[in-house]
């Protein structure tokens, strides 16, 4: 069996420490993610022609998060939205106002879906009220 010498044992030490701290010093590639902090709003009885509501989204990510867009299940919903893309740690808004339709009674719902940058790119928010 060879001996191994005192100085090819702390080359090889060293070379082995080069590589393990390249390998640490590797960043991950950022990510975005995205939690609703509410996802579905009680409006209760609505006895007037319009009401409003916000939602927000926190982005919890590595990389900054962006609303690309919001699309809503009828005509009678408007919706406005942070544009800028949102920093780790900050959150973004959704506001929504509804104009329920008069000629129906009792319960209703609606629901808009909001594209984002994350892996999970679709998110699904509901209004529930009656009327």
């Amino acid at each position: 069996m060879k001996k191994i010498t005192v100085n090819k044992f702390v080359l090889i030490c060293h070379m082995l420490l080069i590589i393990l701290l390249a390998a640490c010093g590797k960043t991950q590639k950022k990510q975005a993610l995205s939690q609703s902090i509410d996802s579905v709003y009680l409006a209760g009885k609505i006895s007037t022609d319009s009401f409003k509501h916000t939602f927000y989204i926190k982005s919890t990510g590595t990389a900054d998060l962006t609303l690309d867009t919001v699309v809503s299940s009828c005509d009678c919903m408007t919706v406005d939205w942070t544009k800028k893309p949102v920093k780790p740690g900050d959150t973004a808004f959704i506001n929504v106002v509804v104009k329920p339709n008069r000629a129906s009674t009792g319960e209703a719902s609606k629901t808009f879906m909001v594209r984002t940058n994350t892996q999970k790119k679709f998110s699904i928010f509901n209004i529930l009220y009656t009327l």
